[in-house]
């Protein structure tokens, strides 16, 4: 995990994308951190595992994010939402974007709204 001033983010990330390796890939996860992983871990295979096991329907699945390393659960879920302090990135990607941030009390909110 790489924690920079925003300010130099953009710059971070470029040199970054510019490694080109197989092994690791790097989502900016907040305004001043950037997350490096294996490239075949994602939240959205873990789901993707979770629910065969399960044997639960993705479609009928809810997934909460707030940064770029939760898009490949909404990709994989029938029900996403972003808060509305999350990345441009979720924000495009969730099909809800709520009117919380992830400071306040949201798992209970979207409980009793919308389940």
């Amino acid at each position: 995990m790489i924690y920079c001033d925003p300010g130099i983010m953009k710059q971070v990330r470029n040199h970054a994308n510019t490694l080109k390796e197989d092994q690791f890939s790097a989502i900016q996860t907040d305004d001043c951190m950037l997350e490096f992983m294996s490239s075949d871990i994602r939240k959205g295979s873990g789901l993707l595992k979770a629910c065969k096991q399960l044997h639960l329907d993705l479609n009928t699945c809810l997934s909460l994010g707030d940064a770029d390393n939760d898009v490949s659960m909404f990709d994989v879920t029938g029900y996403s939402f972003c808060v509305q302090n999350g990345t441009k990135l979720a924000k495009e990607k969730a099909k809800y974007i709520l009117p919380y941030t992830n400071e306040k009390d949201i798992i209970d909110k979207i409980v009793r709204k919308y389940i």
